[in-house]
């Protein structure tokens, strides 16, 4: 007993400064036994988890402890009954210098198979690196663990040292076996019992172990037990202490006080396994809702950390980086013991270099790291480095906001952010109400996971309402129009059957697309830079301001800031999401990351656009709503066009890239119409042949869609004709092709949309000749008029001209 002296007298000390004296009265604890007998039958705290730490500790889902020292392979949990095994996990422990460590873990995750070590991961017997998702399993380092989790309702964290945790949905309550008992929440029932009787320890690890093809593991030999009685006052008063107040009545203190009293009775010269129990005791605390304080000295259980970190007990598993400065307080996770920045401060992510005052933080762009007051710039802002986000000073250039998939928000400073709403949201307001603009987002039909843009409504002076729906109709003042729709104050017209533009003289312009569903660009002049307010932000080219509320104050998390931009008080507000639908479907998984995962290939047909636009943010967002929507090639060819339109701003057009993928949007065309890459409107209709057209002198973003090839025109039954078939506009009357009018005393006749009414006349005092269409001069019978006008012989044009 003399380790166990020593150990006691290393403890004294640190238990006289940090805790305070134990309760009045003795505390009576029975020791761990070595055959569980049924004296109590209690409900488990903390009844999803099961977990195995420290000297072979292990407690059961239904909260039952005991020792197990073996290196062999056990079966830790697997889910038992039914025809279908969902999940088997196993580990094998092995000691070093005397420490009893975790060796690995295999898994078997709804058919996927999955390895971990200390070094790596594999899944399907494939190497991969950290983060990993797939196959509706993801993996990730979380402060001081490795979180595997499973889309079926499994959550493995591991330390990689000597702790493992296995987290159940309640969905397999009754239904698992292994080490980890059969979760039906109630204590040593089916366990250790068969047939009515008790089972030995012996007989329950021999039912678990797992042997190799070519091993017959033994377990460890029994220790000598000693008698350890006079340590439970120790064990109860580190349990007990101010640092661990909080989880009184919260976990099974008893049980744990039992494992401690193990642990030192074992712990030589060393304080290795006595640490390791309290650790888990603090960290099932964690879980089950307390908060445990520091405890950890340098004299006892000393723990060290990289850089300039400093261990907690109780600490944000999302971590706040220079990238992400805010994600800890959208995160939904109970605490972790591990190593955190200090407050003030967060992790470098962009220079790996440790902690740093917000200031201090670098950037990226492009793949390149800027440090604090570096710049770059593009073709319309220079941006400088500001707390590792940018702070962009525009060059007369408009600001765009983009609204994607239903849910992401690209504002005119370049923030990105995504919520699902349900409701009318100001997507862009001017300060003084000049104008604004409005999205209506609603739960996308048969999809709960993605939400959608059905409407888009633009508020104008003087009571004007223009209101774009999702199926292409436009209502102007509760009235449905035809398109071009020609205005004091907005011209409305479709350059193709994928987007509807509307220019404005205030200074903002909206390109709406409709397929393959509807988005939104909302382009603000330089004249309206700092007057806007919105979901789209404020454009003035600082990033960090952009979550401004209603009431002018700047809010940290999105769902916070989008809910005070609703239109409709009575709409539900958005909570925070959180989670990868990728998670949901394997399928959907793979399609999206085989699909998107084209926008960042390098030698890919959109790598021209690479050193303009950053294609991360959209190969992100295109998995995410391939992932969530109900019509996953919509969703993602969606996105992909989103960042053709990008970089079609920036200048850049993409050529062919359909003809790889999304191609199915170029033949869909409707009878008449092709499909072109960048689809003008610009003299393509049969009205802009008889009247100047008021489009070709706006600009707008480049588009791809369905269209009148060149040398044909719209005319007003939405088909595409020559010129010969297109009717003349006159004033609100329609005249069509051939037909003749009487205008201020003269015959006028409709050819090839044009009203021709000089010269007819002269013509016909020469029924010899006739007129020509497209140069007014006078022809020899016989020959044809050009392919541009319709062909006559010289008696029908003469009957046409002359009446005769």
């Amino acid at each position: 007993m003399r380790a166990a002296e020593m150990l006691l007298e290393l403890v004294i000390p640190w238990l006289t400064i940090c805790l305070l004296p134990p309760a009045a009265g003795t505390v009576i604890v029975q020791t761990m036994r070595q055959m569980p007998v049924i004296t109590e039958l209690r409900p488990a705290h903390n009844e999803k988890i099961c977990s195995t730490w420290g000297d072979h500790h292990f407690k059961t889902f239904d909260g039952d402890f005991f020792q197990l020292p073996s290196p062999c392979n056990y079966i830790l949990a697997s889910k038992c009954k039914g025809t279908y095994e969902n999940f088997n996990i196993q580990f094998q422990r092995q000691e070093i210098n005397g420490v009893p460590i975790i060796k690995r873990v295999t898994m078997r995750l709804d058919g996927a198979d999955v390895e971990l070590d200390k070094t790596s991961i594999k899944v399907n017997n494939e190497h991969f690196t950290l983060p990993f998702s797939r196959y509706g399993i993801t993996a990730e380092r979380t402060v001081s663990y490795v979180k595997i989790e499973a889309k079926l309702g499994v959550v493995i964290m591991w330390n990689e040292e000597d702790a493992l945790w296995v987290e159940l949905d309640a969905k397999f309550k009754n239904q698992t076996c292994g080490l980890c008992g059969d979760y039906n929440g109630v204590q040593v029932y089916d366990e250790f019992f068969k047939e009515g009787k008790t089972v030995s320890l012996d007989y329950f690890e021999e039912t678990w172990k797992v042997n190799g093809p070519t091993e017959d593991c033994e377990k460890s030999s029994p220790q000598d037990k000693q008698t350890c009685e006079n340590q439970i006052d120790l064990c109860s008063n580190l349990l007990s202490g101010p640092a661990f107040l909080s989880c009184n009545n919260l976990i099974d203190k008893d049980s744990f006080i039992g494992a401690c009293v193990k642990d030192i009775c074992r712990c030589n010269s060393s304080t290795t396994c006595l640490c390791s129990t309290i650790s888990e005791y603090s960290r099932q605390c964690a879980h089950a809702g307390g908060t445990p304080h520091k405890w950890k000295t340098a004299q006892m259980c000393a723990k060290t950390c990289p850089f300039n970190m400093e261990y907690h007990e109780c600490g944000s598993p999302c971590t706040d980086t220079c990238s992400n400065h805010q994600r800890s307080e959208v995160c939904e996770d109970h605490c972790l013991d591990g190593c955190f920045c200090p407050s003030g401060t967060v992790f470098d992510d962009i220079t790996q270099s440790g902690c740093v005052a917000l200031d201090k933080c670098s950037c990226t762009y492009e793949g390149k790291s800027y440090k604090p007051g570096e710049s770059y710039s593009r073709a319309c802002q220079k941006c400088t480095c500001t707390q590792g986000q940018w702070k962009c000073m525009g060059m007369d250039c408009p600001g765009i906001c983009s609204i994607l998939g239903g849910s992401h928000i690209s504002t005119y400073d370049d923030k990105m952010y995504t919520f699902h709403g349900d409701c009318s949201y100001v997507l862009s307001k001017e300060a003084n109400g000049t104008f604004s603009v409005h999205g209506d987002l609603v739960k996308c039909e048969i999809s709960k996971k993605s939400t959608c843009l059905e409407a888009v409504t633009l508020n104008l002076p003087q009571n004007m309402k223009i209101v774009v729906q999702a199926n292409g109709h436009v209502i102007y003042n509760t009235m449905r129009t035809p398109l071009p729709l020609f205005m004091d104050d907005i011209t409305v017209f479709s350059p193709s059957t994928f987007f509807i533009v509307i220019h404005t003289k205030y200074g903002l312009d909206l390109e709406i697309q409709l397929k393959p569903i509807m988005q939104v660009y909302i382009k603000a002049s330089v004249r309206n830079k700092g007057k806007l307010m919105g979901l789209c932000g404020d454009f003035n080219d600082v990033e960090v301001d952009d979550f401004r509320t209603t009431n002018g104050l700047i809010e940290g998390t999105a769902w916070a800031f989008v809910n005070t931009w609703k239109t409709k008080p009575s709409c539900p507000d958005v909570t925070n999401i959180i989670g990868d639908p990728c998670t949901l479907s394997i399928d959907k998984e793979n399609y999206a990351k085989h699909w998107c995962g084209m926008l960042s290939d390098p030698k890919g047909i959109f790598a021209k656009c690479h050193t303009e636009i950053n294609p991360e943010d959209y190969q992100e967002s295109c998995i995410y709503d391939t992932c969530a929507g109900h019509s996953s090639e919509e969703c993602m060819c969606a996105a992909i066009s989103s960042y053709v339109h990008a970089c079609a701003a920036e200048g850049i057009l993409l050529q062919g890239w359909r003809n790889t993928i999304c191609q199915r949007y170029t033949t869909g065309c409707p009878a008449t119409f092709v499909y072109e890459y960048e689809m003008t409107s610009c003299r393509r209709t049969c009205r802009s042949l008889s009247q100047s057209d008021l489009t070709c002198g706006i600009e707008f973003t480049p588009m791809d869609g369905c269209g009148c090839a060149k040398g044909t025109f719209l005319n007003d039954r939405d088909q595409c004709v020559p010129a010969s078939q297109c009717s003349c506009q006159v004033g609100d009357m329609l005249v069509y092709p051939k037909q003749s009018i009487t205008v201020n005393g003269k015959t006028c006749i409709c050819l090839s949309g044009t009203l021709n009414c000089e010269g007819i006349e002269e013509s016909c005092k020469k029924p010899m000749v006739y007129f020509n269409c497209s140069s007014s001069k006078p022809r020899e019978k016989g020959s044809e008029c050009q392919k541009s006008c319709q062909t006559l012989d010289a008696d029908t044009c003469v009957r046409l001209y002359c009446g005769s």
